[in-house]
């Protein structure tokens, strides 16, 4: 069977973008066997952060006969580091989970095998406490802060980790603050560990474990308070 093998990188976001790359392979297949495939070598981009290798095989009359994809991270300077915006007036500001200024748990630890890179990616707690990361700023920020977001990965922590269940979930509620001030609290519906988990699956860090994605606007209002606690933190901010 001739055909033509389609791939394409595509970034992992809430909202689907246009592929970061994407090319076309002419290939010979024959049925009923495995065909090894010509390699697959392109250039990788500059962003950071999860992608997925998205891959579809097409006989010659354009009918989808196979397709598959691969999960893969990308990632260069471990964090924390800071992070130019694709349009210069943005600002990312990566934490380090195992950079922690403070915190109380009645129990607490990072995930077993939680590291990527040498760089831990996952703590958890449980019952209630919590924990308090530093994040690094631009010592020239001050009095031009427009906007700010909080994103980040979390999901509730169980005592008993098992795939998921419906039924048996064990909600947990997460409040978010910066220096203090807190912008908002979430439910946290259970720990997922499903086959969403892919990255967790290949960064070893449990049977397909994942959170929710927390996506919060700092209101408007609380701007300047914010900012002023950073100025008496000499120009670092406390998540």
């Amino acid at each position: 069977m001739s055909g033509t093998l389609h791939w394409q990188l595509v970034a992992v976001r809430p909202v689907a973008e246009p592929p970061l790359l994407s090319g076309t392979i002419p290939v010979s297949a024959t049925a009923f066997t495995v065909t090894t495939l010509p390699p697959l070598t392109f250039q990788l981009p500059t962003m950071r952060g999860p992608v997925q290798l998205q891959v579809a095989l097409y006989d010659h009359d354009g009918a989808l006969r196979a397709q598959t994809g691969l999960d893969l991270e990308l990632f260069d300077t471990p964090p924390p580091r800071v992070e130019a915006g694709a349009n210069g007036r943005q600002l990312v500001l990566r934490a380090d989970p195992a950079a922690i200024a403070g915190s109380f748990w009645n129990v607490a630890g990072y995930e077993a095998g939680g590291r990527v890179d040498g760089t831990y990616e996952t703590l958890w707690g449980r019952d209630h406490g919590f924990v308090e990361i530093p994040l690094s700023l631009p010592t020239d920020l001050h009095g031009a802060l427009q906007g700010l977001r909080v994103q980040l990965e979390a999901a509730a922590r169980p005592a008993l980790v098992t795939q998921s269940t419906v039924g048996r979930a064990q909600p947990s509620d997460l409040t978010i603050a910066l220096n203090g001030v807190e912008i908002a609290t979430q439910t946290l519906p259970d720990l997922h560990a499903n086959a969403r988990g892919a990255l967790s699956m290949i960064n070893r860090l449990g049977a397909g474990q994942h959170g929710e994605l927390i996506d919060v606007e700092v209101p408007a209002q609380l701007l300047p308070v914010i900012e002023a606690h950073m100025r008496r933190r000499a120009s670092s901010c406390y998540a």
